[in-house]
């Protein structure tokens, strides 16, 4: 069974505030309509030992939806339905209407109609089994970096309009003008484009600006631009 992008496994995660697709692991952080994610592992071993799931079930975690489609899912539908961190209510229903498509979602619902979703229940309540969340402590203890990129992103988060602006304030063409009398004007855009890909995200851009005074980012940009 695979695990990176298994929408299965990324449901029951996203109950944890973590995002799972095909390139890892991340951890978000919220606030009003924007969210940051910070990456935790690629690492499918580590994410499934994270959910303990049984070695018989990882043979073939490296394989795609596509390459399951013929494959017997049942044990994996099984470890789901008697695991604590799977919710098999809310991996059926109403709960799919959004990701219906996705096959292993259908056949996991599938699976579950033919067993009986009552039944299902009952056993995980005879068997004392409640849905866990994966805790952000948890979490900590096993990313050791964990806090400190979630106060940075909270950081950028609670002050984007503040640190965007100063950062605009701080370094822009007519700085750079006035610092470079003789700087070619209409070289501006092409030097700003390359300040912006020199970045992997605008948050990054605009802390670095916000963070670093005006001498250090003209050289490490404008020096850098006028002498090459």
């Amino acid at each position: 069974m695979y695990i990176l992008a298994n929408p299965l496994i990324g449901k029951s995660l996203s109950y944890s505030n973590l995002r799972l697709n095909d390139s890892g692991l991340y951890y978000l952080v919220r606030k009003d309509t924007y969210t940051e994610k910070i990456f935790l592992t690629d690492d499918y071993l580590e994410i499934a030992t994270m959910l303990e799931m049984p070695a018989e079930l990882l043979l073939k975690s490296e394989a795609t939806e596509e390459d399951n489609e013929s494959h017997d899912n049942s044990s994996f539908f099984e470890f789901v339905n008697k695991s604590k961190y799977f919710h098999p209510e809310k991996l059926t229903g109403k709960y799919i209407d959004h990701i219906r498509e996705v096959k292993l979602i259908v056949a996991y619902e599938t699976y579950v109609n033919s067993v009986g979703l009552d039944k299902i229940m009952e056993y995980r309540k005879k068997n004392n089994i409640k849905f866990e969340k994966i805790s952000l402590d948890i979490l900590k203890e096993k990313y050791k970096f964990l806090q400190a990129e979630i106060e940075k992103n909270e950081f950028w988060l609670n002050n984007m309009s503040k640190i965007m602006r100063e950062a605009k304030t701080k370094f822009n063409g007519r700085a750079i003008l006035e610092q470079y009398p003789d700087f070619y004007k209409p070289d501006l855009e092409t030097l700003f484009d390359e300040i912006s890909k020199s970045f992997e995200t605008i948050k990054e851009r605009y802390v670095y600006l916000y963070e670093n005074d005006l001498q250090t980012i003209m050289n490490k940009f404008v020096v850098k631009y006028i002498n090459k």
